[in-house]
């Protein structure tokens, strides 16, 4: 299993994009955005979520929209991440 390079970059507070570093090179591929709603099924430690990026669920004003389109759920930044990244080696 090969271990990725990835940094996380604060866009505005409670958002964030997660980039792969690729041949030195820095390769968007997620959004990082906490949550601030409740919502059924998702624990209360589940802080974080993560959205495939780009996505047309960016584009969406309500944050109850874009849950469903999360890919991984984390308590903080780093974990949300780390679950994103592994959920992407493993599809």
């Amino acid at each position: 299993m090969t271990t990725l390079d990835y940094v996380i970059s604060t866009i505005s507070s409670g958002l964030a994009s997660l980039a792969v570093i690729v041949d030195g090179k820095r390769d968007c591929v997620a959004t990082l955005e906490r949550n601030d709603i409740w919502w059924p099924g998702i624990t209360s430690d589940s802080n974080w979520m993560a959205i495939r990026s780009p996505s047309h669920a960016d584009a969406m004003a309500n944050q109850h929209d874009r849950m469903q389109y999360a890919v991984a759920w984390g308590r903080t930044r780093k974990e949300c991440a780390e679950n994103f990244l592994k959920a992407r080696r493993e599809a």
